[in-house]
């Protein structure tokens, strides 16, 4: 417990699953951090709330986090939602934590809508990206307007904008002129014993994520196409229903060397890291992925479309590639190279061990959060911009 505690409130609608156990529908690494950070935070003896969408009947508070709920996320007129209930709804949340500092790590207008609350109640906010693409200038996933108007605006007004990357530092500096810290990923599996890096001789290749069009599984089974040698493991689902998911979740049952294993408690992901020779990314943007994290501490090399701040490239993590062609002649080679696996594997394991450690993120968070109430951090400390 350290020394000195305050409220600190995260607002994550989509984190009431990972946080609880419960089976809620909705996947997502940026979600299982968010509660990772809830339950250290708590752990530590801050008064640590999170506020999350209506799902039903659910305990008051989880590991110490207290659990205060905001509408459901289909309540409300079509076109009017945006109003009520959902904001007037998140109002009412904001105002029962009553926080000293409120965090936020999602590039959309709810953004807006925090830092608007906050500046209004003289309260702290911290926005930590969660993604590269909330860092580029035209926010080209950000629709309609509004969503951009009220992004931008939380973005320049509020208090701290926390980072993953020196990459998304760079970026927010060049594109919007904004500071920002580097903090880090937080994730909470534990580092396994005995043996790691995968079974000797495996073939098997592991795919973890939300099937949505920024994760390009397309390019996944494209691979698994060209590569009918190896077996690949897809883990995960859509969050909701939508044609591109649900023609990829077909086209990846009809493969035979693909296995569709769906939503899968973190948990339970352990077996599937072990057996795995390879982590495959093939998404288009991602910000500091927590499966890499989770696949580095078992010793798994990463064949990857994104490589945050180089490090895959500058520590012999694994391969980085583009497009199918690319993927499927990395995620070859690697598989025929045991020796290059194994020292990757290593490689991987070690760079975890010394660079992604729950405490030493969330010490710098703690540090952010107890600086900014203590008015010797943000940018904002008087109120004015």
């Amino acid at each position: 417990m350290t020394a000195r505690t305050i409220r600190i409130c995260l607002v994550s609608p989509n984190a009431l699953g990972n946080l609880s156990g419960l089976p809620t529908g909705h996947v997502g690494g940026s979600e299982h951090g968010q509660a990772s950070m809830a339950r250290w935070l708590a752990r530590r003896g801050h008064q640590v709330s999170m506020v999350t969408w209506d799902a039903g009947k659910v305990q008051d508070a989880y590991d110490g986090v207290t659990v205060i709920k905001l509408c459901a996320p289909s309540a409300g007129i079509r076109g009017l939602r945006f109003l009520h209930p959902r904001w007037t709804s998140l109002a009412r949340a904001l105002r029962r934590a009553d926080a000293d500092v409120y965090h936020y790590h999602c590039g959309d207008l709810t953004l807006g809508q925090i830092v608007w609350w906050c500046r209004r109640h003289q309260k702290r906010c911290v926005y930590f990206v969660g993604n590269d693409v909330a860092c580029e200038p035209d926010l080209p996933d950000l629709e309609p307007l509004r969503e951009r108007l009220l992004y931008r605006y939380g973005l320049h007004r509020v208090d701290v904008v926390a980072v993953q990357t020196h990459q998304q530092q760079r970026m927010l500096l060049q594109g919007f002129g904004i500071a920002s810290q580097v903090v880090g990923t937080p994730n909470d599996m534990p580092l396994p014993s005995g043996n790691c890096g995968g079974t000797e001789g495996s073939r098997r290749v592991l795919w973890i994520g939300r099937v949505a069009e920024q994760k390009r599984l397309d390019r996944l089974l494209d691979v698994a196409e060209r590569l009918p040698h190896l077996h690949f493991d897809v883990v995960g689902g859509p969050n909701e229903e939508a044609a591109y998911a649900s023609a990829l979740m077909r086209r990846a049952e009809r493969l035979s060397n693909v296995a569709v294993h769906g939503k899968v408690p973190h948990d339970r992901l352990g077996p599937l890291y072990q057996g795995a020779a390879i982590l495959c990314c093939t998404s288009d943007h991602e910000g500091f992925p927590q499966v890499f994290i989770e696949a580095w501490r078992h010793g798994v090399p990463v064949v990857s479309t994104v490589d945050p701040d180089s490090i895959i490239a500058r520590f012999g993590l694994g391969r980085v590639a583009s497009g199918a062609d690319g993927i499927a002649a990395a995620l070859a080679a690697l598989v025929a190279s045991p020796e290059e696996r194994r020292r990757a594997g290593a490689a991987a394991r070690i760079y975890a061990v010394n660079h992604c450690s729950l405490d030493a993120t969330m010490l710098r968070f703690e540090k952010l959060f107890l600086d900014l109430v203590s008015g010797s951090g943000g940018r904002h400390r008087n109120g004015g911009e």
